[in-house]
This record gives structure tokens, sequence and C-alpha cells, in this order.
């Protein structure tokens, strides 16, 4: 899937582009999106996560920030981005994230309860969004620390 969304957002890839990745999990993705932008930033609830990250992005020679933090807000410090890439489902409408995005810029996203699928929103040059369903699939949800934590005990 990860080869998969790097070619759907490539339009957006550049060696000028800023990109957010939340749900950076062990930050494979994140280190691929270093290396074909200006800047890539990994959001991670999971602390551990991000330590393990740090050092996995150390290990390839990868130049990306990862930041602990709740992704369903995106990471506004470092905002706006070319490109946001989701790596878990969504349930609703990702205002916070649409709200980070450039104009022109992307958003791929798998949202959904029970039927997901990738939605990718485009942002043309004067703001104006389009909305694409792209495929249906099967991720974990995007949620709180502490859900999650409740859910796998």
């Amino acid at each position: 899937m990860h080869a998969y969304a790097v070619s759907y957002m490539e339009p957006y890839l550049n060696k000028e582009a800023k990109v957010l990745d939340v749900g950076s999990g062990s930050g494979y993705l994140t280190c691929v999106l270093s290396h074909l932008t200006k800047k890539t930033i990994g959001i991670e609830h999971v602390p551990q996560l991000v330590q393990q990250s740090r050092i996995n992005a150390q290990r390839a020679g990868a130049e990306c920030l990862f930041v602990e933090g709740d992704g369903r807000l995106g990471y506004p410090q470092e905002a706006p981005y070319d490109c946001i890439h989701v790596g878990a489902c969504f349930d609703g409408h990702p205002v916070a994230l649409l709200d980070q995005l450039k104009a022109p810029g992307m958003l791929f996203i798998p949202i959904g309860k029970e039927e997901q699928h990738i939605i990718v929103y485009e942002k043309d040059v004067n703001g104006e969004l389009q909305t694409k369903k792209v495929m249906g699939v099967r991720y974990v949800p995007l949620t709180s620390l502490d859900k999650q934590l409740i859910k796998s005990v």
C-alpha cells in the first residue's frame, strides 16, 4: 500500500514539498518520502514508535522529523503541507487536515468505519476541493492513544 500511496501522491512530491505522514508507525513511509521532498514530518501517538522511528530514520540516512501527537489534528506547527498521507482509517470528515493542506495540495486518507475507502482530496490553486473515492481498503482506526490501549487489553 505504501508504494501505491507514493505513486498516487507523486505529482505533489518534489524537492520543494513539505509532507505530513499521519500515523507514521515505524517511520518506513516517512523515510521514503523524505528522500523525495524538502521536509517530511511523521506524527504518531505511540511514544515507543516515535522513538523507534527516529532510530530507523538515522539508520536509513533519512532526514525527517518525528513528533508525538494526535494525528487526527494534524501538525499545525509546520503547516501548510503540499501533501498529507494518513496511515489509519479516519471516521468522519478530516477538517483539521484539510485546513493544513496547501493550495494546490493532496490529502490521501482512508475513511470509513465498516466500509472503508481511500479518499483523495485535491485542493486546487484557488482552494477549491475535489474529492475522489479511489478504492476499498481495510485499515486500523485512527484513534486516540487511550482508546487504542483500551482495545488492546
